[in-house]
């Protein structure tokens, strides 16, 4: 099935999105061939700062023991725990300690926020990242990631909301830039019907993307009926065309 869904996108996307950066693809695997793409950090590494690699061509692998990033090994689903004081880490800190990041009010609204988290475990030992086309046709992705801004970013929103009467088929959850093209996403997947996670907004992990750029992240199901939808959609009238030049 990836092959024919690559194809139709690949010549879809350069018809009506000519230039533009193509998305990534992620997925898990317990395939050991998998191994040779991974490298452990030296100390804390956000993983984000390893999508410019994987934009390039490159496959990036990571595993439980090489994310360098305890907020990533949650929400790739290797390890779904929580750290004692996170908490406090990510709203006030602890006096004489740590300075906390100050991303809620207190430990209390930290608590109630995880608790409606919903993390996937990970499908597999390793978590896999390829750029759309270098895809092949033995790999499924479970989720695909378009970094872009402006009027990309503008036809993804519209385009994933096509084929549905939900004024919500693209959400934006408050969460880690990990979060956002990971663990939500993922659990989308598991729904009726799968909405399409607006991202990026993470200040930890902003300075690792281009200023202007977001994440559009979306669960393969929702991925496979926009790349259906294509020719069918706004995407082939002049004012899209007109947009585009």
């Amino acid at each position: 099935m990836i092959t024919s869904v690559q194809s139709s996108f690949l010549e879809g996307w350069a018809r009506y999105f000519p230039g533009a950066d193509l998305p990534l693809a992620f997925f898990y695997s317990d395939d050991e061939r998998y191994a040779e793409y991974e490298s452990k950090p030296s100390g804390h590494a956000c993983m984000i700062a390893r999508l410019r690699k994987v934009a390039t061509g490159a496959t990036v692998t990571w595993s439980h023991a090489t994310l360098g990033c305890g907020g990533a090994v949650r929400y790739a689903g290797f390890d779904r725990s929580v750290r004692e004081d996170f908490a406090a880490f990510l709203s006030c800190g602890v006096p004489g300690k740590f300075e906390g990041l100050r991303y809620r009010r207190s430990p209390d609204l930290v608590e109630a926020w995880n608790r409606e988290t919903d993390v996937p475990e990970a499908a597999g030992k390793y978590l896999v990242a390829k750029r759309f086309d270098r895809v092949e046709p033995s790999e499924q992705p479970e989720v695909v990631v378009f970094m872009t801004s402006g009027h990309v970013l503008a036809g993804l929103f519209v385009l994933a909301g096509f084929r549905t009467s939900n004024v919500h088929s693209v959400i934006s959850p408050q969460t880690s830039g990990c979060g956002a093209i990971l663990a939500y996403p993922r659990a989308e997947q598991a729904t009726s019907e799968p909405r399409a996670v607006l991202g990026m907004f993470d200040i930890s992990a902003r300075p690792f993307v281009d200023a202007a750029s977001l994440s559009f992240a979306v669960p393969w199901e929702r991925f496979v009926a926009m790349t259906e939808d294509m020719d069918a959609s706004f995407l082939s009238t002049k004012d899209w065309s007109n947009l585009m030049r």
